[in-house]
């Protein structure tokens, strides 16, 4: 039997792969949807510009995968790649709607992409969001065990899910720690240095300061150069301290103005 899934060349794809090769001794058939618009429409800013590091790292993977470990070479199939994929009417609806209720960030978005290909062709395929990612923490209650032990989204409960019905979702109770650790334990934690994470490289370096950069946890190994991201934790600091934050301020204020009454 083989398992189907969407594959980015990015840190997480890149783990479910290994682990499916490696571990589990799975025949695994990757897509990879290239569309440089998979994740906004042409007139707005905010979309991926990898491609064509996505890609140099997905033959890099491949080729360290087969190398390190020659079993795999029987297992995986040639990655099938979709350059274009537009959505037809009720996955564009259901986009929408999926944004009202703020499940997903913008209402075309790598999500609908996928949804749409399982549409196409009828095909059960594995999605590889992460636990703690945004589109697990939105919907990671929604979701359920199918037959085959698989986590699936539970369509009865949540009928608006319906075009995700067919996707399974391995390492949704998996952190990306989580991941390291277990590469780690099967010997393939180098493999996942060869991905790629940043949205917005700069001659082809990554940029360092996009949100994929800055969730990264192993260094980047790009032109046979190790690249380490230097974490800001700033922001994070921020957003997890508010109240206290908002607090120590209202206290700097108030001093400031009995101060300036006496």
């Amino acid at each position: 039997m083989t398992t189907y899934l969407f594959f980015t060349g990015g840190y997480d794809s890149t783990y479910r792969l290994c682990e499916l090769l490696i571990k589990e001794k799975k025949h695994v058939q990757p897509i990879y949807i290239s569309d440089p618009y998979i994740d906004n429409y042409t007139n707005n800013k905010t979309r991926r510009r990898n491609n064509s590091n996505e890609t140099n790292s997905q033959e890099k993977i491949i080729v360290k995968i087969k190398k390190m470990f020659p079993e795999t070479k029987e297992l995986l199939k040639d990655t099938i790649i979709i350059d274009k994929i537009p959505y037809d009417n009720q996955v564009s609806l259901a986009m929408k709607e999926l944004k009202k209720r703020k499940y997903i960030r913008r209402s075309k978005c790598q999500y609908g992409a996928m949804a749409q290909y399982c549409k196409n062709n009828n095909v059960n395929v594995e999605v590889c969001a992460e636990k703690g990612g945004h589109f697990e923490r939105k919907l990671g209650k929604k979701t359920t065990m199918n037959t085959n032990n698989n986590i699936v989204f539970d369509i009865k409960n949540n009928p608006e899910l319906e075009i995700f019905r067919q996707f399974q979702l391995p390492i949704f109770t998996k952190t990306k720690e989580t991941m390291l650790n277990e590469a780690k334990a099967y010997n393939f934690d180098d493999i996942l240095k060869n991905t790629w994470s940043c949205w917005y490289p700069k001659k082809n370096k990554p940029c360092g300061k996009c949100i994929m950069c800055k969730e990264r946890i192993v260094p980047y190994i790009e032109g046979f150069q190790t690249v380490s991201i230097k974490k800001d934790n700033s922001y994070s600091f921020i957003q997890n301290n508010k109240i206290e934050i908002t607090l120590a301020l209202m206290v700097i204020i108030l001093i400031a103005k009995f101060s300036s009454c006496s």
